[in-house]
């Protein structure tokens, strides 16, 4: 399995291109207003492999090799599969995190995480419209997907993976709120990712780049001016959270008034 994706991250290197993609506007807003992968993002998401090249054959071996009788492993691929939404996806990062996270323990986290999914599920859809490439089920019906609740065998969607561009993006966030925890939300990240090579519904190739655009999404995000308030008021909350009950300070004015905000948009209830 190691040797496997040391290939695949080799043919990620070698199939790096260039491919413009054109504008759209997300049906949710999320932090950044406009919509253009290069022109918003100075990333050019590059084509996916012809799945009848040698490097298409090589990716869809990765995941033929990646199929597991594991339960344990099938299991956290499926949990995964299921967890795209940022109400769902948080509560997978908890035991990187060493806290319980959710949206009713981390309000101002969730709603960033709400954005910055809007975020990424725009600029993957226009990636994805520009690069169609079939899913490595529909490749090879032998392999047998964890979970296509959210997937249509004949979209052609296979590229980049919008999990994996979810996930790393969430990683980073919280590797930002939560520093001394990065490395291990990282590589929840990034496993999240690789799962679903495990579930049968990306090739390798299809991850890697989720999170390159991932990588380029989070880069603009730390200049948006809302985005910083929000991760400094997400830290101070976290770092509340860790203090003991008698030790804990209130949040300051701004973040209080943020939590409450968010709060009420979550249709959470209100902290006493």
């Amino acid at each position: 399995m190691t040797v496997a994706w040391r290939w695949a991250k080799l043919v990620v290197a070698v199939g790096i291109a260039t491919l413009g993609a054109g504008a759209a506007m997300a049906s949710d807003p999320g932090y950044l207003p406009d919509k253009s992968i290069e022109a918003d993002l100075g990333y050019s998401v590059p084509p996916p492999p012809d799945n009848k090249s040698e490097m298409g054959r090589l990716d869809l071996a990765m995941v033929e090799m990646a199929q597991t009788r594991d339960p344990a492993a099938y299991d956290e691929a499926y949990r995964d599969a299921g967890a795209y939404s940022f109400d769902r996806l948080i509560g997978r990062f908890s035991p990187a995190a060493g806290t319980e996270l959710s949206v009713e323990t981390s309000p101002i986290l969730a709603h960033i995480l709400k954005l910055v999914l809007n975020d990424t599920g725009a600029y993957a859809s226009l990636a994805k419209n520009a690069g169609p490439r079939a899913r490595p089920y529909v490749e090879n019906p032998d392999i047998v997907p964890c979970a296509t609740d959210y997937l249509r065998a004949s979209d052609g969607r296979s590229y980049p993976s919008g999990h994996s561009t979810n996930g790393y993006a969430a990683a980073l966030v919280l590797a930002e709120v939560m520093p001394a925890r990065a490395s291990k939300l990282l590589a929840r990240g990034i496993r999240y990712g690789d799962n679903r090579v495990v579930c049968g519904v990306h090739h390798p190739i299809d991850v890697q780049q989720g999170r390159l655009l991932a990588i380029a999404i989070f880069a603009k995000l730390k200049l948006d001016p809302a985005f910083r308030e929000d991760v400094a008021c997400a830290r101070q909350a976290y770092d509340r959270s860790l203090a003991g009950t008698e030790a804990r300070k209130p949040l300051d004015p701004s973040c209080a008034a943020l939590d409450a905000k968010y709060r009420a948009e979550l249709k959470l209830p209100t902290k006493p």
